[in-house]
Parts: structure tokens; C-alpha cells; sequence
């Protein structure tokens, strides 16, 4: 993540990793000035949508994972297909990677990995 190299791969690493914290709104919760009134509905981080999302990303072919910005309106929807998920679900994992992608390259959120990869906390 540090050489902007994030990828399908990284993200469906950090869905999974969100998975294991336990249900997202009591995660949410424990952060503080945070709570469940950062503009965040109860559902909108459940664990049954990261499920969700997980599948959708596994239904994806290496190729399609590599490079998501070539994904058509035929792959979208043997993707959905593949997941049993709806082309909407598709077009929103591949829009939320793609903000995410776009934040990493922000100081802020550069700053930060630095500071956990000095640590040796990422690696």
C-alpha cells in the first residue's frame, strides 16, 4: 500500500479482516467521537453486507482483479452472476475500491501507513 500498489486483492484483505472484528456497529461504537452519528446508518457496515461484498470480489477472474477498471457491463454481470449478488451490488464494490484506492493516495492516510509500517505493525 505504501508504493500505491492497493489492489482488489489488498481490499478483500481488509473486508475480511473487518469481518473478524465482530458486528460493525458495536466496532463503530467503541470509536470515539465517532459513534453511529458520523452520517453512518445502524446497517449500512454489516457483517452481512461485507459477506456480500467478499463474494463479489471472489467471483471476480485474476484479470478482473488486477486491473477493475476494465470491468464492462458483461463481466458486471457474470460477476453478479457468479455471486448471486444484483450488477447494482458490483457497481458499488468496484465504486467504494476505487474511493478507498483514491484516499490512500491522500497525505493524511500516506502519513499513517508510514507510521504503521515503521512500527512493523503491517508487515
Amino acid at each position: 500500500m505504501l508504493e500505491n500498489e492497493f489492489g482488489m486483492d489488498d481490499f478483500l484483505a481488509q473486508l475480511r479482516q473487518m469481518e473478524k472484528l465482530g458486528p460493525m456497529d458495536e466496532v463503530m461504537g467503541m470509536l470515539p467521537g465517532l459513534g453511529l452519528k458520523g452520517g453512518l446508518a445502524a446497517g449500512a457496515l454489516d457483517n452481512k453486507r461485507l459477506r456480500h461484498m467478499m463474494a463479489v470480489i471472489e467471483s471476480m477472474t485474476r484479470r478482473e482483479r488486477e486491473n477493475p477498471r476494465a470491468i464492462d457491463g458483461r463481466r458486471r454481470q457474470r460477476i453478479a452472476r457468479g455471486s448471486g449478488r444484483p450488477v447494482s451490488e458490483v457497481n458499488q464494490v468496484l465504486k467504494g475500491f476505487l474511493e478507498m484506492k483514491k484516499n490512500f493516495k491522500k497525505p493524511f492516510f500516506r502519513k499513517l501507513l508510514k507510521r504503521f509500517d515503521n512500527a512493523g505493525k503491517i508487515r
